[in-house]
């Protein structure tokens, strides 16, 4: 019993002692956020103004235009005579997308749509040269020639299809094919080493003369041997 006693007494000592050891952190600090955010330790950004930039004092050179033109500069060649060898290209065109327009507008016989197709194509792809070598001729300083001139002035002519018949078409057609290849090969020689510029557009136009020339000559390779009606 003593020892009981002495237990429940030991106990209720340490049930007093238990409170004294808890540790006092204190009351949270009473901040006042206005006054912080006043402070002025933190400055606002300041945004200046933009530079506005005055043209006026900027150099970019001589932006004038001169009929005297960079085109003709880098051109090492005799600028008058290839604009006269342009213009008689140029005239090539103008009298070969004339003469696809014509044909395929009244051509007849065998395997007819698929020969329409084609002059069509052609007709298109013509008018595309000659308006690359319209461009080329203005920027070396040249005037592209008048339609009263064309005659004149083209060495592959234009070939009436007073016969429209499909094989009559296409020989006449291909034969105008091969004068124009004639030609841009003999400016591809005047132009090689001398125009850079007229030597590539010269170069693209050849190329699709020369298919030109092979997707003709394949239409009329299907239809040689079937007879006239």
């Amino acid at each position: 019993m003593k020892k009981l006693a002495l237990g429940i007494g030991i106990l209720f000592l340490i049930a007093l002692a238990i409170p004294t050891l808890a540790v006092d952190h204190g009351a949270p600090p009473n901040i006042n956020y206005q006054e912080k955010i006043s402070d002025n330790s933190c400055n606002p950004l300041t945004v200046t103004s933009p530079t506005i930039l005055n043209l006026n004092d900027v150099s970019i050179g001589d932006t004038s235009l001169t009929t005297d033109s960079q085109a003709k500069k880098i051109a090492d060649t005799d600028v008058k005579k290839l604009i006269k060898l342009l213009n008689k290209a140029y005239s090539n065109e103008w009298l070969s997308y004339e003469q696809y327009l014509d044909g395929y507008q009244i051509v007849y016989g065998p395997n007819k749509e698929a020969v329409v197709a084609e002059l069509t194509v052609h007709a298109n792809e013509e008018f595309g040269h000659a308006n690359l070598l319209n461009i080329r001729i203005n920027q070396l300083g040249g005037t592209p020639s008048e339609p009263q001139e064309w005659s004149k002035l083209s060495n592959c002519g234009y070939y009436a299809p007073t016969d429209p018949y499909v094989i009559t078409v296409l020989e006449q057609n291909i034969k105008s094919e091969q004068c124009s290849i004639k030609t841009y090969n003999n400016l591809l020689k005047k132009t090689r080493d001398q125009d850079p510029v007229t030597y590539n557009i010269i170069l693209g136009i050849l190329q699709m003369e020369i298919e030109h020339e092979e997707e003709l000559q394949a239409l009329l390779d299907g239809i040689i041997g079937i007879p006239n009606p």
